[in-house]
């Protein structure tokens, strides 16, 4: 059985979750310290421009994973790997919380090497969303979805028909215009680690939110059913909270 879009989307919740539990604790220089027994959580580390790249690495092998899994079950195996992993590029993380922590016992820099390296990871993770985001925005453009004289006619013609068809479509393509928005306009921030950069995480966060509520249930069961649904939970979860804090404290 396919799950239903509330449980696809439950297990963005759930990743989500976790990183606003854990994240505030694990990413804390003091315990990463504590942890490794001095190796790491130095404060005013460099390490971020290392751990940038590799925490944006993480993210992708966890994404890897989890399309191995669905490949792995019968039934799947004809699943698209680089499609599947450039839409996963796309789901709502909790990078804003992160980097929002900077401001928290600043004089001690106490998150400043996890909210650094985050920023970094996120900016490159961005940067592949972009080919989704992309495309579903320039699909609805060329279908003039975004014109408001024939944004109700392309409504009328989206595959699940009604009101709820209609809506998720909205959902979906507005989501996108409103990533694409937010990231030209992120281009003109600081260029150094500001809590400005978590205020525009949190426009990109809401946005791929608005696009996954939209596209989930337009899609589903038709073109999105993922199977082991706590499996990929728990593989994005080990990556995001487990695996990133403590090495952004290097």
């Amino acid at each position: 059985n396919c799950p239903s879009p509330e449980s696809n989307l439950g297990v963005f919740a759930a990743v989500n979750l976790a990183m606003l539990l854990l994240t505030p604790v694990l990413g804390r220089r003091t315990v990463v310290a504590k942890l490794s027994f001095g190796v790491l959580g130095k404060a005013h580390s460099q390490g971020w421009i290392l751990m940038g790249p590799i925490m944006a690495c993480m993210h992708t092998a966890a994404n890897l994973i989890n399309v191995a899994l669905i490949r792995a079950t019968p039934g799947y195996g004809s699943t698209s790997i680089a499609m599947l992993t450039m839409l996963w590029f796309t789901r709502p993380r909790l990078a804003w919380l992160v980097i929002a922590l900077v401001v928290f016992q600043s004089d001690e820099a106490m998150y400043l090497s996890c909210a650094a390296t985050t920023l970094a990871a996120e900016i490159l993770l961005q940067l592949l969303t972009a080919y989704v985001m992309g495309s579903v925005a320039n699909h609805a453009r060329r279908q003039n979805f975004y014109s408001l004289s024939h944004g109700r006619d392309v409504l009328e013609a989206v595959p699940r028909g009604g009101a709820t068809g209609r809506g998720d479509a909205l959902a979906m393509y507005a989501g996108a215009l409103l990533w694409l928005v937010v990231v030209v306009v992120m281009r003109y921030a600081p260029a150094e680690c500001d809590p400005q950069h978590a205020i525009g995480m949190f426009a990109c966060w809401v946005a791929q939110w608005l696009f996954w509520v939209g596209f989930v249930k337009l899609y589903t069961p038709d073109a999105y059913c993922p199977p082991k649904l706590i499996y990929l939970a728990l593989t994005w979860i080990f990556m995001s909270v487990f695996g990133a804090p403590p090495g952004a404290s290097y």
